[in-house]
């Protein structure tokens, strides 16, 4: 029997082509996905954000898919507490969390070793004290009865306001309340005085006139932008936990960075995204009325991209920290007795990294 040897080669030519072809799909595939592998975070990352407006570039990129973007599986949980968010960070429940400066220092005080990676926003007329018609100036605060959330930005605000009248806190009669409950006490007359923040400023809003104070019932006696850089709202994390998990901080502040861009670019779908995020009690406000409010309290807060935030911590932000110190040191929150330095509080690297566009 004669065989046909080229027509064999040929067909097994063609065989072990094929058979090449399907093997480098399949390695092609594996490789892909190994790669796919390497750039996604295998466990979500948790981060514990507050009710303040600080935190709206996170609910935008979560909403956006900026975090999907960067391989991350990002869980976010709203916590009204201050101590709360402070507590998470300590007990590993959140691997970052949005905390005020003040919050910053007053927590590594106690010895957890926590930084900022982020500057997320600077505060101005999103945060106010104001207080019954009758009360002309923080002088007159004192014996009346302000409520105030201990340790919060609001904490901080009263205390820097009635310092520069020459007051303290232990002049004025501390009533632990915040957000609607304070908004309550106030229209009702139960306190003469609130330090209030964002949507919670609604309430009093559509009374305000050109010079920054209300009517006859209500007035502001003072808001964050009296002092550029009191009040700052940072994206913060463990020490040790920002150093491991470098790569995942670097994917959140490219999010953070695309959201804020975004929000630049789209201020009326912003307000519509950030009007339907649950992230405050019900205030009994009417959509319109949430949509003012909101509105206004976007405008009071800066909020920083990753440029801006390279700007800020070449110095400014080093003077807004020690003024936030010294309010609290003349207040006699415990604390190193030293102005600290605030690059001892900051943990850069990732920052610096994607600023660097690596």
């Amino acid at each position: 029997m004669i065989l046909d040897r080229s027509r064999s080669y040929r067909g097994l030519a063609a065989r072990l082509s094929r058979t090449a072809v399907l093997l480098g799909a399949r390695i092609l595939a594996l490789a892909i996905a190994a790669l796919g592998a390497g750039t996604a975070h295998a466990e979500p990352v948790r981060i514990g954000v507050s009710e303040r407006m600080a935190a709206a570039p996170l609910h935008v990129a979560a909403n956006r898919g900026y975090f999907e973007r960067e391989g991350l599986e990002v869980v976010l949980t709203v916590v009204a507490d201050g101590d709360a968010l402070v507590e998470g960070l300590a007990e590993k429940r959140f691997d970052l969390a949005t905390l005020g400066t003040n919050r910053l220092l007053q927590a590594n005080a106690t010895g957890l070793d926590l930084r900022g990676a982020y500057v997320l926003a600077r505060s101005g007329t999103a945060d106010a004290l104001v207080a019954d018609g009758d009360i002309a100036d923080t002088r007159r605060l004192r014996g009346r009865r302000v409520a105030v959330v201990p340790d919060s930005p609001g904490d901080l605000l009263l205390r820097w306001a009635l310092q520069r009248k020459g007051r303290r806190l232990a002049n004025v009669e501390v009533v632990p309340l915040g957000g609607d409950a304070a908004v309550r006490a106030l229209l009702d007359g139960d306190v003469d005085a609130a330090a209030l923040h964002g949507l919670d400023l609604g309430a009093f809003a559509e009374d305000a006139t050109a010079e920054g104070t209300t009517t006859a019932r209500f007035r502001t006696l003072a808001t964050a932008a009296d002092t550029p850089g009191l009040v700052d709202d940072l994206l913060v994390g463990a020490e040790a936990s920002l150093d491991t998990g470098k790569t995942v901080t670097k994917g959140v502040v490219r999010a953070i960075d695309r959201a804020i861009g975004w929000m630049r670019r789209h201020p009326e779908e912003t307000r519509a995204l950030l009007g339907n995020v649950d992230v405050d009690a019900d205030t009994g406000m009417t959509r319109k009325a949430r949509g003012v409010a909101l509105a206004g309290a976007l405008r009071g807060t800066a909020f920083l991209d990753v440029a801006e935030n390279m700007d800020l911590l070449r110095g400014e932000f080093q003077k807004a920290f020690s003024r936030m110190s010294e309010v609290l040191d003349a207040g006699g929150v415990e604390r190193a007795r030293e102005i600290p330095s605030a690059n001892r509080f900051l943990a850069l690297s990732a920052l610096r990294q994607v600023a660097a566009g690596r």
